[in-house]
């Protein structure tokens, strides 16, 4: 392991480490201020064809902003790199996590109506999951760039991971299944009147992207 005092931080992993530690802090804090369901009961098929289109459009454009302008910012040697192409690449990934922070919430601003209530924390956890990635990668940068020989201890390198790479099979197929079930429950026994709508735009989506088109 080399000394710490032989490795040097480039100028821009720094800064921009200072503006990723105010984005890990934005990620906890919507964790933290998630609305409680209020006020009336939300339609379930005009919310959730409503969240996984806005969810599929955040889940892209967070992805795209940090695997490919942030990642090329941060391959520049130092002396191509100035503060303010730092500061416009982090405002860039913090409108992009807004945005899906928002559709986090605005999911959860009203109950869902009954019999759909579980529905509702199945749609949350297809965002939940991509904030908890970001999340991650943002820890693992700051704990490299501040510490690199702690940050080997801990992640067994001093390589900060410049990808995200969201994997949602496990959350699509558990939405998908409940769906399902509620479906064939529906049909063979008295049908609510959304539930014959749930095999269209809702189904598609899950089918087209959560469960199979890798972006």
């Amino acid at each position: 392991m080399e000394d710490s005092e032989t490795y040097s931080v480039p100028k821009h992993y720094q800064l921009m480490a200072s503006h990723i530690e105010f984005l890990i802090a934005m990620i906890k804090d919507a964790f933290v201020q998630r609305p409680t369901p209020s006020g009336y009961e939300a339609s379930f098929t005009s919310v959730s064809e409503w969240f996984l289109q806005q969810a599929h459009n955040g889940v892209v454009d967070i992805a795209a902003s940090i695997n490919s302008p942030m990642a090329h910012l941060l391959h520049l040697p130092e002396d191509q790199v100035q503060p303010s192409q730092v500061l416009e690449v982090a405002r860039e990934m913090e409108s992009k996590l807004r945005r899906l922070i928002d559709t986090f919430h605005r999911l959860w601003e009203h109950p869902f109506a009954a019999p759909f209530e579980h529905g509702q924390t199945l749609l949350s956890a297809m965002v939940e999951q991509p904030l908890r990635d970001v999340l991650a990668v943002f820890e693992q940068y700051v704990d490299v760039v501040e510490s690199p020989e702690r940050a080997v201890q801990k992640y067994g390198s001093r390589t900060i991971n410049l990808f995200v790479n969201f994997s949602l099979e496990q959350e699509g197929e558990a939405f998908h299944a409940w769906l399902d079930q509620f479906q064939r429950q529906a049909n063979s026994s008295s049908p609510q009147r959304e539930s014959g709508l749930l095999s269209g735009t809702i189904m598609g989506f899950l089918l087209g992207w959560w469960l199979g088109d890798k972006r």
